[in-house]
């Protein structure tokens, strides 16, 4: 990667040089090698949109987080213009976050098991799970007001009629007024299918406003949606895919990118020295965007950097120990399809009614944030896709960034 300039090959240098000048050669050669290394890693960071973290000043101490309740998945709301932090945790209640600690919420709110939320605007949505006296369950979609006690009386419960075959909801992901249910089966043979719930009427009752079925080949562990209907799926084994909600039978399709996306170099730059290994870059990847080995509810999230701009999807990559924020690539649309009308095709169907495609989604890689020692911990990677996604200033302060909090 790098090779020093006007040194002579130490074996060489002549037996008649005083040792004090051998000395100054080899400290030359060192000072010149830690400098070239350094300067060839910062020169691949910025051609690949790296931002190595933590820079300047360390991030503050990520105890409060890592220890206590394990945290399933965050969610992040707005109230009053500052940002609230919720998390479920594996005890399937729902905590407030603090920048010291998680505060279990109001036993109104945790009446039942919480299966999954997320969060859009100023409100939390609650997927709830209540265990039946006749071995059934019944679920309902909860919405909860920032700072609240109790879910807002535009709740619903969800129709029996979708539960059914062994299929039961699982995830949430919102988008403006749109809330996306997903259902899944545990036998595994049938498809699964998405909700999109919407306020229906002059009192903002929620009801279903689509329902697409899809195939997928793995479990989905996280989702994100787009306006325009466009919702983003993570499957177990890493596939990136999206889909395009509209009554019917619809063919999730691959995420791409419009170029490979590099990994981040092992090490950190700033401590490199002659007794570390110097950083290889590896062999460029493909443009199918995947990410193995993040199995994290939280893995995706969706944010608008600036009023007026374009969202941007935020992907928690936990083998490479990143943060990818990408956007929709030139000549795609708001909605992060390119176009976001999906297209019918042959079906064997006598009703009429074909398979809907919808094309794949490009995205362009805007930045990637990677740290190995500060993204060590799940939590902490999730707590950073949502940093970036409510625009918080300053990733380098990843764990408990002052931004992320309200006063408790």
């Amino acid at each position: 990667m790098f090779a020093p300039s006007n040194i002579a090959i130490l074996p060489l240098v002549s037996p008649m040089l005083e040792l004090g000048h051998q000395e100054r050669l080899v400290s030359q050669f060192l000072s010149e090698l830690n400098a070239g290394v350094r300067t060839a890693v910062i020169t691949y960071n910025t051609s690949s949109a790296i931002t190595s973290l933590p820079c300047g000043n360390p991030p503050p101490s990520s105890h409060a987080i890592s220890t206590g309740t394990p945290v399933r998945t965050i969610a992040l709301v707005q109230q009053n213009g500052k940002n609230l932090l919720y998390a479920l945790g594996l005890d399937s209640k729902l905590y407030q976050m603090t920048d010291k600690s998680l505060i279990v919420q109001d036993p109104a709110l945790n009446k039942v098991p919480i299966m999954a939320i997320a969060g859009s605007d100023t409100h939390l949505f609650v997927l709830t799970a209540q265990p039946g006296g006749t071995s059934t369950t019944s679920y309902a979609l909860n919405i909860l007001s920032a700072g609240q006690t109790k879910f807002d009386p535009t709740s619903v419960p969800i129709d029996p009629k979708y539960v059914k075959n062994a299929q039961m909801p699982t995830l949430l992901t919102a988008f403006g007024p749109d809330v996306y249910v997903l259902f899944t089966s545990s036998a595994g043979q049938i498809s699964d299918f998405l909700l999109d719930y919407t306020p229906t009427d002059q009192n903002h009752q929620y009801g279903v406003a689509a329902q697409a079925s899809f195939s997928a080949s793995q479990p989905i562990v996280s989702l994100a949606a787009f306006p325009s209907h466009q919702v983003f799926l993570l499957q177990a084994g890493g596939l990136m895919q999206s889909i395009q909600i509209s009554n019917g039978n619809q063919v999730a399709t691959s995420v791409l990118v419009t170029d490979p996306i590099n990994p981040p170099l092992s090490g950190n730059v700033q401590n490199f020295t002659v007794q570390t290994p110097v950083p290889t870059v590896p062999t460029s990847g493909s443009t199918s965007l995947s990410l193995p080995g993040t199995n994290s509810s939280s893995a995706l999230a969706v944010g608008t950097p600036a009023p007026g701009t374009l969202p941007h999807l935020y992907i928690m990559d936990a083998t490479l120990q990143r943060v990818l924020d990408l956007q929709v690539a030139q000549g795609g649309t708001a909605g992060g399809v390119t176009p976001p009308v999906a297209t019918a095709t042959a079906s064997s169907n006598k009703g009429g009614g074909g398979i809907i495609s919808s094309p794949s989604s490009k995205l362009q890689l805007v930045k990637q944030y990677a740290s190995s020692s500060l993204f060590a911990l799940a939590v902490v990677l999730a707590l950073a896709v949502i940093l970036l996604a409510c625009g918080c200033p300053s990733p380098s302060r990843i764990v408990l960034s002052p931004c992320f909090f309200t006063s408790s």
